[in-house]
């Protein structure tokens, strides 16, 4: 075997072994779209007081909006407790954590489901779940 092709053969092995160790340190995949009570103590032990600062510290995509994509509707993201709208993602820095047990990322096409659109055109939605 050429010294170039036993060199890659080594670069090779080492990128494997260190993606599967790391992989191994992390735990299981999370789910991107939820984030659980015990990630939520967490933030509140790092000093994080209310909704909309967890979600921008941890998950800010779900925060960004993309472009309108009607002409006569606006497009949002709603935020949701316990399966009632609450407002818009702006709702959610008035939101203590206090009694949070987890929060949902959900895509257009779940938040579609979710009663109160009221006829807006909704991008996305936060579910936010308490005790």
């Amino acid at each position: 075997m050429k010294p170039a092709m036993r060199t890659l053969l080594a670069i090779n092995v080492v990128l494997t072994l260190a993606a599967c160790s790391s992989r191994t340190r992390q735990g299981p995949m999370s789910n991107p779209n939820l984030i659980t009570e015990a990630e939520i103590q967490a933030e509140m032990q790092a000093g994080i007081s209310n909704l909309y600062d967890l979600i921008q510290r941890t998950h800010p995509r779900w925060l960004q909006g993309r472009s309108d994509r009607s002409l006569n509707l606006e497009t949002t993201i709603l935020a949701y407790h316990n399966q009632q709208p609450i407002g818009s993602v702006e709702s959610l820095r008035t939101f203590v954590l206090a009694n949070v047990r987890s929060i949902r990322y959900l895509d257009a096409a779940q938040a579609g489901q979710l009663p109160g659109t009221g006829g807006r055109h909704v991008e996305a939605a936060i579910v936010i779940s308490t005790r």
